[in-house]
């Protein structure tokens, strides 16, 4: 097995990982409210930002930096729904609303972001430095740190999905909102805390993401249009098949970034989506799973 091949297996299994992560917030927000949070790709970019802010100029250790990116980021979300999202509600239209509300949020994000902290590119230092020696191979040891990262939050969400009340009320909505409603489910709270839990989740992206790409201004509309792309491949509101679509397409990119170049990325991530819905219209997994 060639060195070319084992790297790209492993640098495919690190960005499916981070794409993971990062389209979960996009996937919770349809699979609850059916409908898309087009600023996600903007509270990735303001997570890179915040750490930046935390580790280069102020010197806090990565673990504080961590919790108070995703802290503010959460917050963040909770005034956007209260301010922006919540007064739309129970007008009609509200899906088309939100799309025209979030994207204008977007926009005035990734401009505030120009305003506040330049155009230059920006970076964090690694969590880990080193690499790890395996006989010909080499692994870096700020990947392994990632990838341990993100499959624990990954587990995380699924445990609270799962095993919690909160998370129950929130499978509930997603699958019959009429229904939670009738059995006392407060539908108006459990989406300020989806868009809160979706911004944090790009908080925490935006930090796993910044060592290993640079923080720039077109960072946010990159990983919304990547994410985007994942949550239609697996299905919309589909948990599983944003885990799946994730790891697919990161590894995709991967082998195509080896093999034929990074130009290639994006065609060949179009050529298998159209390929998958031509099969399966609904994508992976069309369900919330």
């Amino acid at each position: 097995m060639s060195t070319l091949f084992v790297n790209a297996m492993l640098s495919g299994i690190i960005l499916g990982s981070l794409y993971a992560v990062m389209s979960m917030g996009l996937t919770l927000i349809y699979g609850v409210g059916r409908t898309f949070n087009f600023a996600q790709g903007a509270f990735v970019l303001w997570g890179g930002y915040f750490a930046w802010i935390f580790s280069a100029r102020y010197h806090v250790t990565y673990g504080l930096s961590f919790i108070f990116t995703v802290l503010i980021l959460f917050l963040l979300g909770l005034v956007v729904d209260r301010v922006m999202l919540y007064p739309l509600r129970n007008r009609g239209n509200f899906g088309i609303n939100s799309v025209l509300v979030t994207l204008g949020l977007a926009i005035v994000m990734a401009a505030a972001g120009d305003v506040l902290f330049g155009t230059r590119l920006k970076t964090i230092d690694k969590l880990v430095e080193g690499v790890l020696q395996i006989g010909n191979f080499t692994v870096a040891y700020n990947d392994i740190a990632i990838l341990g990262l993100t499959v624990s939050i990954l587990f995380l969400l699924e445990i609270f999905l799962q095993r919690t009340t909160l998370g129950t009320a929130l499978r509930a909505i997603s699958q019959d909102p009429v229904g939670a409603r009738i059995v006392g489910i407060n539908s108006n709270r459990l989406y300020a805390f989806t868009l809160a839990l979706a911004a944090g989740l790009g908080g925490v992206s935006g930090i796993l993401l910044a060592p290993r790409f640079f923080i720039s201004p077109s960072m946010g509309w990159e990983t919304l249009f990547k994410a985007v792309i994942i949550v239609i491949f697996g299905g919309l509101g589909s948990i599983r098949g944003t885990l799946v679509s994730a790891f697919v397409l990161g590894l995709l990119e991967a082998f195509v970034s080896a093999y034929m170049g990074m130009f290639w990325v994006s065609p060949m991530w179009f050529i298998l989506l159209i390929l998958v819905l031509f099969v399966k219209p609904k994508g992976l997994f069309g369900t919330w799973a």
